[in-house]
């Protein structure tokens, strides 16, 4: 199965059906290779409705075997649920100040070669699967709720940062602002940290240098990016060209 090199920038593909995708895959791809159609198409389930289901993991899954997760995108099913082993994978540094949306968009360049990849070692039977770790170093990923995305100030500062903007851009962390008797809802975008003596209890606002510091219990939190309600999410520095915070006011 021989893929062809293409960089034009694929639109409109999540508007075609399952079978115009495949079809412009193997056209675009593979020069309508057979081989490569019947290889998409061999792991389809009969059971329609049950096929209906897997479909509706991603609206743009291909095939069974195909499955859009980081850059270890394609693993082979088992009983379990996304326990197979991985056929590819790639391993991407994460930046400092990186959020989940611009790393899914970083992943997003990466994983068209990947999947071509993919399918030219299957139609090749070129690979060797890679069992998943399922060690007592794996993590729970609980569902996202209105409760476990608020911040909670009297944690580790970098784990503040690092919880802000692994939920940028979707559902987006927050914090109550509490000013005098008022309250309101305040989502926070980006964010990083500074490592230092707390000045002053959690979750205290402090404003300097058209900066915004939290207090935090191992230094202070400054917050980059925020969406106060019912205003457009911006950049602190030009928040506070025209926004006073109130004296004594803080995040809870």
């Amino acid at each position: 199965m021989k893929k062809q090199n293409v960089s034009n920038k694929v639109e409109g593909f999540s508007k075609l059906s399952k079978l115009e995708k495949i079809r412009w895959v193997n056209k675009t791809y593979f020069n309508e290779n057979k081989n490569s159609y019947n290889l998409l198409k061999q792991y389809w389930i009969e059971d329609e409705e049950l096929q209906k289901i897997h479909d509706e993991f991603s609206e743009n899954t291909l095939s069974n075997f195909v499955f859009p997760l980081g850059l270890a995108p394609n693993f082979l099913i088992d009983e379990k649920i996304d326990t197979g082993a991985v056929l590819l994978q790639q391993k991407m540094a994460i930046d400092s100040g990186e959020t989940t949306g611009t790393l899914s968009e970083r992943m997003q360049e990466k994983s068209g070669s990947m999947l071509i990849d993919t399918l030219d070692t299957l139609a090749n039977s070129k690979f060797t699967p890679m069992a998943q770790s399922n060690g007592s170093s794996l993590k729970p990923a609980p569902k996202l709720t209105r409760i476990n995305t608020r911040i909670n100030w009297n944690e580790a500062g970098q784990d503040i940062v690092n919880k802000i903007h692994g939920l940028n851009p979707f559902p987006t962390a927050w914090s109550n602002l509490i000013s005098g008797e008022d309250e309101s809802y305040v989502k926070l975008k980006r964010a990083h940290f500074v490592k230092g003596t707390r000045f002053n209890l959690p979750g205290t606002i402090h404003i300097e240098d058209k900066q915004l510091g939290v207090a935090v219990p191992d230094g202070c939190v400054y917050i980059d990016e925020l969406q106060l309600p019912n205003k457009k999410s911006m950049e602190t520095a030009a928040l506070l060209n025209g926004y006073v915070f109130p004296s004594k006011s803080r995040f809870e």
